[in-house]
C-alpha cells in the first residue's frame, strides 16, 4: 500500500505544513524524536551542552529497534540564545532533573 506522503526513499511521512522545532534536552529521547522529525524533512534545532562539539562535527547517530540511522548535519547549538524562534519546543528531561538547574 502506498502512503500519500511517503516516497520510496523516505522512512517517515512528510508533513504537509512544516513547522520549525527546537529540542531542549538532546539526549536519548530528545535526540531520537528530534532526529526523526529532521529525517521527515522538518526544520529542527538541537540544544546540546556536553556533546555540542561532537554533534556539530559528526552529526547525530540514532540506534533504534526500528532501524539505525545517521544525520551527518544537524543544527546544533550550545546556547539557547543562539537558537532562532521556532513553532514547537520539545522538552526532554531526565527523570529527577530539577528544572531550576536549566538556564533557559
Amino acid at each position: 500500500m502506498h502512503h500519500p506522503h511517503l516516497s520510496d526513499s523516505d522512512s517517515y511521512p512528510r508533513l504537509p505544513n512544516p513547522r520549525s522545532y527546537t529540542v531542549l534536552g538532546t539526549g536519548a529521547l530528545g535526540g531520537f524524536y528530534g532526529a526523526c522529525l529532521q529525517q521527515a524533512g522538518l526544520d529542527v534545532h538541537f540544544l546540546l551542552h556536553r556533546d555540542y562539539e561532537h554533534v556539530r562535527q559528526n552529526g547525530l547517530i540514532i540506534e533504534s529497534i526500528d532501524g539505525d540511522f545517521r544525520l551527518p548535519v544537524v543544527k546544533a547549538y550550545a546556547s539557547v540564545e543562539r537558537i532562532p524562534a521556532c513553532d514547537v519546543v520539545l522538552l526532554a528531561l531526565k527523570t529527577g532533573v530539577d528544572p531550576s538547574d536549566w538556564t533557559v
